[in-house]
């Protein structure tokens, strides 16, 4: 039973056993009015008691969206509240992230109707992302020279008949038969290994997103082949590979992280096989959906297995059965963390001299409600448009005024400053394609700059992007409505998407 609310409250009084407690211990009284924040509470979110107790506005204060008072009714209502987190703005800014537990219900306080104990987890948590990352980079590096020779391939022959093609065209002129079909041959094939090349670096963008927590619907088999091709030729040299890969529904997720977990599991599936046995060893990867409509995804292998004494320890932090130095030890520790966040779960079963499956279990995505689609209006006859290009790489803006010339009037600069300079000295563009990391001033400065002169100029910039390798780009990317495009690109659609963005905004 809970005290009169109304008694003088014994808590807050200093010296009282909650001020020395090493935690946040916070706690209201019936009409949920902050009675107790003590001298951790304090410090973790940088509001002193005397702005905050029996003030009713209190919790506004807090900067959290009201999430602590939220936390604070449902302990009273004797709903449990166990590590829920909390973001804590402090007077300067700073972000605190605070775990949250109650047993209110069940432990009475004098004076209070409800209460929390918090512990600020924003360093654990940061290490922990290093760790994540640290694990993921390690994967990542032990398949360098697998990466690097899927990538030699296509590239050998690309370079080849771009220099095959050049003697073409520069020595004598053939037969106009054979030279159509020698050239264009040349071409088609050096198109494709420049495609599988383009595709290998997209699939390595993938687990490069070290910051990247949001959740979208992921094709889990998709995720899978991307794995299996950075992990190809690992494998060619080890053993064969088994696909039983059928259909299985999209799963919210992260895909970078699920691709982490894909990709370690394949790693210890391949590091468990014996080396100059790759006819007997065997690397099985099967996806299914289970009869609650969950993705399930197996990576097996024949290798020499798990002792039982091992097994039960395979999830946890810095436990390897590897020689000492080779791996981490956390790499299914951070599978077992990753898989988890997204309300799945994964398990191992082993048995010594006959191989091990792990088994990843993950609940089918829903997509997120989206606003009802709008028809597209009518395109209007295209123009001619003023563009400018600002790409620090002068080639890249080559090939765009080649690509547009014929249509539109381009103008490339290098740089911000450049691209400043051109929009001050004549009339306004009518699209602005940018690349986001430039050099000094990158184009979401330039964004920065335009928005503060012309709206109308920021919102006509399209952004150009062969990876943005910053947390500020990627949250600006993600955040702003212009258009953008993904290097490298066709020069063909180019000039279809920018006749299309010229119409929304109709030059």
């Amino acid at each position: 039973m809970v005290a009169d609310p109304n008694l003088a409250i014994e808590a807050a009084a200093p010296g009282h056993l909650f001020e020395e407690m090493p935690v946040a211990f916070v706690g209201s009284d019936g009409d949920g009015i902050l009675r107790v924040w003590n001298h951790e509470a304090e410090r973790v979110s940088g509001h002193a008691r005397a702005e905050l107790l029996g003030n009713p506005c209190a919790f506004e204060l807090l900067g959290d969206d009201g999430e602590l008072a939220r936390l604070l009714e449902q302990a009273r209502s004797g709903a449990p509240v166990r590590d829920v987190r909390s973001t804590l703005r402090r007077p300067d800014g700073e972000l605190r992230v605070v775990s949250w537990s109650s047993r209110a219900r069940e432990v009475a306080v004098p004076g209070l109707a409800s209460w929390l104990m918090g512990v600020d987890v924003t360093e654990r948590d940061q290490i922990q992302e290093r760790l994540v990352l640290a694990e993921r980079m390690a994967s990542v590096g032990a398949l360098a020279a697998g990466v690097a020779h899927e990538i030699n391939n296509p590239l050998t022959y690309l370079l080849a008949n771009l220099v095959l093609l050049d003697r073409a065209l520069a020595g004598p002129t053939p037969p106009a038969t054979a030279r159509k079909l020698d050239l264009r041959e040349l071409v088609a094939e050096a198109r494709e290994g420049a495609e599988r090349v383009t595709q290998i670096v997209r699939d390595l963008h993938m687990f490069a997103r070290a910051d990247d927590d949001r959740d979208q619907l992921v094709d889990v088999q998709r995720c899978l082949e991307a794995c299996l091709q950075m992990m190809a030729n690992e494998l060619r040299h080890r053993a064969r590979v088994v696909r039983d890969l059928r259909p299985v529904p999209p799963v919210r997720a992260n895909d970078s992280r699920l691709g982490q977990v894909f990709l370690n599991l394949l790693v210890n599936a391949a590091h468990a096989l014996p080396e100059g046995r790759e006819t007997e060893n065997e690397v099985r990867i099967a996806g299914w959906t289970d009869e609650q409509g969950r993705a399930v995804v197996e990576v097996s292998d024949n290798g020499s297995g798990i002792a039982p004494a091992a097994l039960r320890h395979v999830f946890d932090p810095f436990f390897t059965t590897r020689p000492v130095g080779v791996g981490t030890g956390l790499g299914l520790a951070v599978a077992h963390r990753i898989v988890s966040g997204f309300g799945g779960e994964i398990t191992v079963t082993s048995e010594e001299g006959r191989g091990s499956t792990f088994r990843v279990t993950l609940p089918a995505g829903r997509a997120c409600s989206s606003p009802p689609a709008i028809a597209p209006a009518t395109r209007a006859p295209a123009r001619r448009a003023r563009v400018l290009v600002v790409d620090d790489e002068e080639l890249v803006g080559r090939v765009i005024r080649r690509a547009l010339t014929a249509a539109h009037d381009v103008t490339v600069t290098t740089s911000a400053a450049q691209a400043l300079a051109a929009l001050d000295a004549g009339p306004p563009f009518d699209l602005i394609l940018c690349d986001v990391m430039l050099p000094e001033t990158s184009g979401v400065d330039l964004h920065a700059r335009l928005a503060e002169r012309s709206t109308d100029q920021a919102r006509r910039m399209v952004f150009m992007s062969g990876g943005a390798f910053t947390a500020r780009a990627r949250k600006f990317l993600a955040e702003i409505p212009n258009p953008r495009l993904e290097k490298p690109f066709d020069p063909a659609l180019l000039v279809e998407l920018v006749g299309e963005w010229l119409s929304v905004f109709s030059i």
